[in-house]
């Protein structure tokens, strides 16, 4: 669930992940990353409500994500002690 934090009310739903989320980044007012339990990173454009891309990352669950600040390198950390780097997976700067 989107929820706007002035109001509390509810303004959207994101779906993809089949599994419970367990690391959220929002860095951008539009592009937010997500782990999960599924074993996988997704990228999501809040303007559109929509996946905009998702990473298989093995089969250990997602514990943490990262986004560094040109948003061209996106980084994982892994509950079995796994540490992943994806360089220019997605742009976010083309995209906001």
């Amino acid at each position: 669930m989107i929820s706007d934090c002035n109001t509390g009310q509810t303004v959207g739903q994101l779906k993809g992940h089949s599994g419970h989320i367990m690391a959220v980044y929002a860095d951008s007012d539009d592009i937010i990353a997500s782990g999960s339990a599924d074993n996988t990173v997704r990228l999501w454009d809040l303007r559109s409500q929509r996946c905009i891309d998702a990473i298989a990352t093995g089969d250990s669950c997602v514990a943490s994500v990262c986004v560094n600040s040109s948003g061209n390198m996106l980084a994982s950390g892994k509950y079995c002690s796994a540490f992943f780097l994806y360089v220019h997976v997605y742009h976010l700067t083309d995209i906001c």
